[in-house]
């Protein structure tokens, strides 16, 4: 039969877990209290059992092997409810022993005895008890000595904490003590000057009782001399006597203090401190001293002096800068509206002499085809007229050219951008560059292959055949005899939108790296050092070229390699419709 759980199990428990008794090692004094029961009730077996949740453990033990067994089949689980001796006189007799396994299997139980050891709170925790293999009795002498030896048992385990407890608090008065010992060392070590005075803030004040280290060798006064004096020896004529009196309030109301003060050292001379000072309180919350953490800040009062002179010089430059700034800035202003009035009257005579130019150019070249067709010459004055032609189409070119320079400049040349298929411009630009390559091998590479169905690009169509035929114009023109020129034209993604380029790659001499930036200056004719034969030209095609691409939102670039010849590359955007189905790799 299993016993019932007392009603004040939970603290039980708490209380059988304070002592810190189960599952320790044997201890001589309780083997002895249980040798002694043993004896005493003349049984073979005893033990000093104790009850936890689910178990009995025996501390000490006299005949019986087991360190351990199960609650619900312990006798002890019964005694501890009761007050006085437990005692079952034949176990196959009593109703709730009798199918014990202890009692119908080994040892075979027949006579159990328990004194309940009790707490002076007045928890059961276990028992003392005596069994034996036969029936018997105790008499009263025996049971008394039984509840003495108990109580003993409980006495061992009161004095087993406090000798724990003990322990416990050695062990933290050691650490208390190391912690001390290093307090004061990092105190007597500390950077900053470290005071302690009593809490005495009647007249004179308070008294020192601790300076450290930092202390004596800031003020100039020794250890020894400032024990037993007041703050007030660091104190000249100059003191700021405000800060002194709002110290002492704060302290007073038993608040902290923090400031700046001029001190004085024990030779008379100045330095700045600044004050951090603090009230200690015992455990009752009573002050007991104030601490002082105290800084030489003299050097740092020194920079500020200087850095505000500083400051001060630096206003005074800025100012002065600001000034030179703002007139400087006129005079560019100034300088760019005249630069911008004499490019807009450049761009304005370019225009003007371009038009008049143009239309008595027209006449010239008229006049010329006219004779042209005369069948009445003679051969001398047929290759004049040729000359004639020849000279004033070129003149014409120039004159063309100076015109776009300058409308492109000034933002006015006109342009129709609109999607352009590229298959059917590459072609026609190829077979009229085709004539001029006449030593050359020319030819066009299309990768991916283009089509009408994907191959159009924003631009203005005149202008960009006129980039392209520029472009391998050029190539042509500074290239060698049996070199070739090929026209590639790709999908390019570079500036993150998709985009056609198409290239002019040539077999020419190549341009140095150092040269490169010249290229597409105007008036700049670089051409007459890429190639060793006489170049006609007025350096102004890769000028416009550049300003045109640019002004169909494209990119020029190019890249060349001396001795093995030149790539001149055009991106522009690809047609708004086909930009989202078409993948750029």
């Amino acid at each position: 039969m299993t016993a019932p759980i007392p009603p004040n199990e939970t603290t039980r428990l708490e209380a059988l877990h304070r002592y810190d008794i189960l599952d320790t090692e044997p201890e001589e004094q309780l083997n002895d209290i249980a040798l002694l029961a043993s004896r005493i009730c003349d049984t073979p077996i005893s033990a000093i059992s104790l009850i936890d949740a689910d178990r009995q453990w025996f501390k000490a033990t006299v005949g019986l092997a087991a360190s351990e067994t199960p609650r619900e089949i312990a006798f002890c689980a019964h005694a501890i409810l009761h007050t006085e001796v437990m005692v079952v006189e034949d176990a196959r007799a009593d109703q709730r022993f009798a199918s014990n396994p202890f009692v119908t299997g080994a040892p075979e139980v027949r006579f159990y005895a328990g004194a309940p050891l009790i707490t002076p709170s007045g928890h059961a925790l276990g028992t003392l008890c005596v069994i034996d293999a036969k029936p018997r009795t105790l008499s009263q002498e025996q049971q008394e000595a039984l509840r003495a030896l108990s109580r003993q048992v409980v006495a061992q385990f009161e004095l087993r904490r406090s000798l724990a407890e003990a322990r416990r608090t050695v062990k933290q008065l050691e650490r208390a003590e190391e912690r001390l010992r290093l307090l004061g060392s990092a105190v007597e070590q500390a950077y900053e000057g470290i005071l302690i005075t009593d809490a005495d803030l009647d007249q004179p004040g308070p008294r020192i009782v601790f300076a450290n280290t930092a202390y004596t060798k800031m003020t100039g006064y020794s250890a020894e001399e400032c024990l037993g004096k007041t703050p007030r020896i660091l104190q000249g004529p100059a003191t700021d006597r405000s800060v002194l009196r709002r110290l002492r309030e704060n302290l007073s109301a038993g608040e902290s203090f923090a400031g700046e003060v001029i001190n004085y050292r024990k030779d008379g001379r100045e330095f700045f401190l600044e004050w951090q000072v603090a009230p200690i309180r015992d455990a009752a919350g009573k002050i007991t001293h104030f601490v002082a953490a105290q800084r030489d800040i003299t050097p740092r009062k020194q920079a500020e002096a200087e850095l505000m002179e500083s400051r001060e010089a630096l206003r005074v430059l800025n100012a002065e800068l600001e000034s030179r700034v703002e007139r400087r800035t006129a005079a560019l202003h100034a300088a760019t509206l005249d630069a911008e009035e004499a490019n807009r009257a450049k761009s304005e005579f370019l225009s003007r002499t371009s038009h008049e130019l143009r239309t008595p150019m027209n006449a010239i070249l008229g006049f010329a085809q006219v004779l042209e067709l005369d069948e009445t010459l003679g051969a001398e004055p047929q290759e004049s007229v040729q000359q004639i032609l020849g000279a004033g189409h070129h003149l014409l070119k120039l004159i063309e050219e100076v015109l776009d320079i300058s409308s492109a400049e000034s933002g006015a040349l006109p342009l129709a951008v609109e999607p352009v298929s590229l298959p059917a411009l590459l072609v026609e630009v190829l077979n009229l560059a085709r004539p001029a390559a006449t030593s050359l091998q020319i030819s066009l590479n299309e990768a991916p292959p283009l089509s009408c169905a994907c191959g159009e690009v924003l631009a203005d169509r005149q202008r960009l055949k006129q980039v392209l035929l520029n472009l391998l114009s050029n190539a042509i023109k500074y290239n060698r005899p049996g070199g070739s020129v090929r026209l590639a034209c790709a999908a390019a993604g570079t500036t993150g939108l998709p985009m056609w380029r198409c290239a002019v790659e040539d077999t020419g001499p190549g341009i140095p790296r150092e040269k490169l930036g010249r290229l597409f200056t105007p008036f700049d004719r670089l051409g007459a050092e890429r190639s060793r034969l006489e170049v006609t030209g007025t350096g102004l095609g890769l000028a416009l070229t550049k300003r045109m691409v640019e002004l169909m939102g494209g990119r020029i670039g190019v890249e060349s390699v001396p001795g093995e010849g030149s790539t001149f590359w055009v991106e522009l955007p690809m047609a708004q419709e086909h930009r989202a189905s078409t993948r750029v790799e």
